[in-house]
């Protein structure tokens, strides 16, 4: 898909042009529950951030470092993390710990990257950035799909798929990402 693409979702959008809509899937962990195709409206000034706004409601919604075990799984990655940038970081305070155990984030994987040989799309899946602190369950469809990409991200939890037009240059488009494409032997996982 090339910026011609992009452009006729850019034409889809509501009245006047000043709202867009774009396709994105949901694969949820359960295995037992179908993929959905999801429509999202966004603006000019969402289109970048929309996402990401989004999700981290879903995935706050969907399961919270409820238990003493969980936070304190999540407060020994933050502190792995910190170790691992080096010996300048700053090691974070307990009440810092405990914001950012309670804060809520999103992580991205990217399945291509928006490079000059992808035409500038991308296609980026959405993932609970704190899935292992909540001990969240494998999502087998959303992990074959990475590993079909050539990545080794094991997913946990409920993921999301989206592609988008982002050379840097231009503003971001947001392109539909459709239900038969989630799958690993879609036409365009063949070209990641």
């Amino acid at each position: 898909r090339k910026m011609a693409d992009a452009m006729e979702v850019e034409r889809s959008g509501g009245a006047g042009g000043d709202t867009k809509r774009f396709k994105y899937v949901y694969i949820p962990v359960d295995p037992s529950k179908p993929m959905e195709e999801r429509t999202m409206e966004v603006t000019k000034e969402t289109v970048v951030g929309c996402l990401m706004e989004h999700l981290r409601e879903h995935y706050s919604a969907a399961a919270k470092l409820g238990t003493e075990k969980q936070r304190e799984a999540f407060k020994q990655q933050m502190l792995e993390h910190v170790k691992k940038a080096g010996k300048d970081a700053q090691e974070p305070t307990s009440a810092m710990m405990d914001m950012m155990a309670d804060s809520q984030t999103v992580d991205i994987v990217p399945l291509i990257p928006a490079v000059p040989a992808a035409g500038y799309v991308s296609v980026s899946m959405y993932v609970d950035d704190r899935g292992t602190a909540k001990e969240l369950p494998v999502n087998g469809r959303a992990t074959g799909l990475v590993s079909a990409c050539g990545g080794q991200t094991q997913v946990l939890g409920d993921a999301f798929v989206a592609r988008a037009y982002d050379n840097e240059a231009e503003d971001m488009v947001r392109l539909d990402f459709c239900t038969d494409e989630a799958n690993p032997d879609a036409a365009w996982v063949r070209e990641a």
